[in-house]
């Protein structure tokens, strides 16, 4: 009986993160921040973030003052080989002109992104324009060769507000999302001849669509500030309206996310940290895709962070330059079916510049380690 029971344990515990019917893709995500990005991808909700629109339209409740993110832009790099290899990899194919400049990126895939926001946020009220972009490239069959091939840019804005009931807290959030790109095949007929200008032909697709977000936070009077957060962004899903190229480009997909974070301090130094499991319906991903587990330390203006980002290990930095904010986070990514198939290593910088006023309209340093004790900022 026991060894009965010991091997209906590995078997759940095997199609629990190992699914048969596991997608063997990349969960494709946007405004996922540096700094959660070191921490595993967890996002943790404070005060004085305009960015808190993007994850949780409730968390706009919480927001103190007015909150202004003059900037916040991000660039990354990744793919199968290293971060230095990727680069050159793209300085090799970017001045196409044939066939044989793909070489670089034989059999191995190469991912670039880049990013960037600009948002304003008050006491139950956010408004936000933003822009982001990513290409992934994958060589494949050097004797009739295939480029596999994604490329996505989405800009647009979006409005959202917040009410309160006690201890927990509501929002909801609308958004016009322009995207241009898609996911093709180019075949070797294509790329015999192949440059920039045939390849990016390819990616003529283009359409405009509205979305929805919606949230419920709950913040229970407790030590260490827990928040316990349910957001379901893109409800349903977002469609495109076609206006240029052959189709509309590919809708984006709803993303139920629940989390849980705490934050305190202890003398000299601040914590925080959480743990988010998201695409709760989506049955096509294993759980072990879904969930994202780490933390934060605050020591003066420097961050140190950890997590885990799919069952891979993360790391990040963060420096406070008084209004201006440097983060960097070194993560994995799977692209296969389960963790630990097809690992895929990547790298993302910020920059970010934010402007905190109290309910004065005195302009303070909430982002300084020098003048508060638990960072509270984003």
């Amino acid at each position: 009986m026991h060894d009965a029971i010991n091997r209906f344990g590995l078997f759940l515990i095997g199609f629990i993160f190992f699914s048969p019917f596991a997608s063997a893709t990349e969960i494709v995500e946007n405004f996922q921040s540096v700094r959660g990005l070191g921490m595993g991808g967890v996002y943790t909700f404070d005060r004085v973030d305009a960015g808190v629109l993007f994850k949780n339209p409730a968390g706009l409740d919480r927001v103190q003052g007015l909150n202004l993110s003059i900037f916040d832009l991000g660039f990354g790099v990744g793919g199968g080989a290293s971060f230095l290899s990727t680069i050159d990899s793209f300085k090799a194919i970017g001045n196409l002109n044939g066939i044989s400049s793909l070489n670089s990126v034989y059999g191995k895939p190469v991912w670039a992104g880049a990013g960037g926001y600009t948002a304003i946020a008050l006491p139950h009220f956010g408004a936000a324009v933003f822009d982001t972009a990513s290409i992934t490239l994958r060589v494949d069959n050097p004797a009739y060769t295939n480029l596999n091939a994604n490329y996505f840019n989405d800009y647009g804005f979006q409005t959202g507000g917040s009410f309160s009931v006690g201890m927990m807290s509501f929002g909801l959030a609308a958004k016009r999302v322009t995207r241009t790109g898609g996911s093709k095949n180019v075949g070797g007929a294509t790329l015999a001849n192949v440059t920039n200008n045939t390849l990016s032909s390819q990616f003529q697709d283009a359409g405009y669509g509205f979305g929805m977000d919606g949230g419920v936070l709950i913040a229970p009077p407790a030590p260490f500030n827990p928040i316990f957060s349910m957001a379901w962004q893109d409800m349903g899903f977002t469609s495109f309206i076609q206006t240029a190229g052959s189709s509309a480009p590919p809708r984006i997909h709803d993303n139920v996310t629940f989390s849980a974070t705490f934050g305190g301090e202890v003398p000299l130094l601040g914590f925080r940290g959480g743990v988010e499991y998201r695409h709760i319906t989506d049955t096509s991903e294993v759980l072990g895709k879904k969930l994202h587990v780490g933390a934060e330390i605050t020591v003066a203006m420097f961050d140190l962070r950890a997590g885990l980002y799919q069952g891979y290990p993360t790391y990040g930095v963060g420096l406070d330059l008084f209004f201006l904010q440097v983060d960097a986070a070194y993560y994995k990514i799977e692209k296969g079916a389960y963790p630990g198939q097809t690992p895929d290593e990547r790298v993302q910088v910020s920059l970010a510049m934010n402007l905190d006023f109290d309910l004065s309209f005195n302009l303070s340093d909430s982002s300084s380690g020098k003048r508060r004790k638990l960072k509270q900022r984003r």
